[in-house]
């Protein structure tokens, strides 16, 4: 989007599908003059005209005509793959009167706004114990980092580390991000062992909707004779304990179990299920005993 002058140039950009050019095309953050946008639209066009044309109308409506100068209108007018088009005249009166008389139009809609390319936002989420939200406010390609909490140390052996799990996603303006970073778990005050590291997750629009998760690391029993932790699994299941007696990793969003006997640790909690006194996210995500926030598994658990 930064770079779209460049983009334009490459052989990348006339191969593009129809629906990824028109999200480009409508994108508020395009960073081009409109009637650069314009030309490349009608240059992917004649890239394979006899296909494309029929997409003709459709590109025309990306494109912000009320933004440009009337000379720019008038060059628009005469171009002859725009011009096959019947509502090319209707665009250009719309940016005529735009440039004339601007008060008479509704400048509520998105032709009428400017675009705003956006050169770099990051933000930054904390372990903070409960379920936060974040408005996207642009259309664009937003690249989401979610840590999952390292599992707290027995007396001798360490606890698991958490996942770290990174994608981009093509996300719209006004999307609502929840999320929920888990917090590191806690030691037995009165044991060897630990409890296991809560996961992070960013959910769509609702708390219903996954879209991205990374697991807490596993617990450890923590005396000589025991394993360390696990380290989260990176796959879409969670992985089964360690040691004597152990219980099976989550999967399909559903926790891991406890262990085999008792007092050898529950399992972590996962998106829509819990195990034990570790909630599920949908729920809560209330960490075991001694588990961290977002459904860390009780003490010796393996995951989160």
């Amino acid at each position: 989007l930064l770079h779209f002058i460049d983009v334009i140039e490459k052989k990348d950009f006339l191969e593009l599908g129809n629906e990824n050019l028109m999200w480009l095309l409508v994108n508020d953050a395009l960073n081009a003059k409109e009637f650069d946008i314009f030309k490349a639209a009608m240059r992917w066009i004649q890239h394979d005209i006899e296909n494309r044309l029929a997409y003709v109308d459709q590109i025309l409506d990306c494109i912000r005509f009320p933004l440009m100068p009337i000379e720019t209108l008038a060059v628009i007018d005469e171009d002859p793959i725009a011009s096959k088009s019947p509502k090319l005249a209707t665009y250009l009166i719309e940016g005529f009167k735009h440039n004339v008389i601007p008060e008479i139009l509704d400048s509520s809609s998105a032709k009428f706004r400017k675009r705003t390319p956006v050169l770099h936002k990051t933000w930054t989420f904390n372990y903070s114990g409960k379920l936060e939200k974040l408005v996207l406010p642009h259309h664009g390609i937003y690249r989401i980092t979610a840590v999952g909490a390292k599992a707290a140390d027995g007396e001798l052996k360490k606890g698991g580390r958490g996942a770290i799990v990174r994608a981009s996603f093509q996300l719209s303006s006004g999307t609502v991000l929840h999320i929920l970073c888990g917090g590191t778990s806690s030691r037995n005050i009165s044991g060897p062992d630990s409890g296991g590291g809560g996961g992070t997750f960013v959910s769509l629009n609702d708390i219903n909707t996954p879209l991205i998760i990374a697991g807490g690391g596993g617990g450890t029993r923590g005396t000589k004779d025991d394993e360390h932790g696990s380290d989260a699994s990176l796959e879409t299941y969670g992985l089964p304990g360690k040691g004597k007696y152990w219980g099976l990793g989550g999967k399909l969003g559903k926790s891991g179990s406890n262990a085999s006997e008792p007092g050898y640790g529950g399992g972590g909690a996962g998106f829509y299920q819990g195990c034990g006194a570790a909630i599920c996210w949908v729920l809560g995500g209330k960490g075991g005993i001694d588990g961290g926030f977002g459904g860390g598994g009780s003490r010796g658990a393996f995951g989160g």
